[in-house]
């Protein structure tokens, strides 16, 4: 019988358990965000709370989203005075952050808006409930104007993952929105850059002029 090794096993329980760890993390905060922008400002106890928070959730802030609230949050508390104006941004943060259908933002902010989409070369994936039509009909979309469909996952090779109907309870780590965290953290590692795109951008690039330049028969 092996030997009960209690280091390496919890290692191993911590490990195996680490996504739940981070989702609950991340909703635990969404909450907190929700409830302190309530009143539309954040207070120095409010910000104490939430420095607090992140101080006893260190290796969940090393992920996507919290990262970015955490990186924001260690910026306004660099010089030991917050600003009015660092207040505002800080709020703001909150504000895409925080979790519930009255807060559109948090499925707003993740998107890249006002980016060129091509698809000649150009590798996509689709997420979320498509209003275009079908997935099939999206997919063939893409390859008739002489680009890729990605198979079923968020790879570095990937250029566009375009995400159709998606509220806050979707992109709180759900099926869907584990493909848009693969993105986030790929383009965080600096291993890719592909872009978070909506479907109504998508929808304007396939019927408009300049989708019409990328078919294979215009060329």
């Amino acid at each position: 019988m092996t030997p009960i090794d209690f280091d390496t096993d919890q290692a191993l329980i911590k490990a195996y358990n680490r996504p739940l760890m981070i989702k609950k993390a991340v909703q635990e905060m969404q909450g907190i965000a929700a409830a302190v922008i309530y009143d539309g400002r954040v207070d120095d106890g409010e910000i104490n709370l939430i420095r607090e928070w992140f101080s006893r959730h260190a290796e969940a802030t090393e992920e996507w989203p919290l990262s970015d609230l955490a990186a924001i949050l260690n910026r306004v508390l660099a010089d030991g005075v917050v600003t009015d104006l660092e207040r505002v941004d800080l709020l703001n943060c909150l504000s895409r952050f925080a979790a519930g259908p009255q807060q559109p933002e948090v499925v707003q902010g993740i998107f890249d808006v006002d980016v060129p989409i091509t698809f000649r070369e150009q590798t996509f994936l689709f997420t979320g409930k498509l209003v275009f039509g079908t997935r099939k009909k999206a997919e063939t979309a893409v390859v008739e104007r002489g680009g890729y469909v990605a198979p079923s996952s968020v790879t570095a090779t990937l250029n566009f993952l375009v995400v159709g109907e998606l509220g806050s309870e979707a992109w709180k780590f759900s099926r869907f929105g584990a493909k848009i965290e693969r993105a986030m953290k790929l383009r965080e590692d600096g291993s890719a850059v592909p872009l978070i795109v909506q479907e109504k951008q998508f929808v304007q690039a396939v019927i408009g002029p300049s989708a019409l330049k990328d078919r294979p028969e215009a060329h």
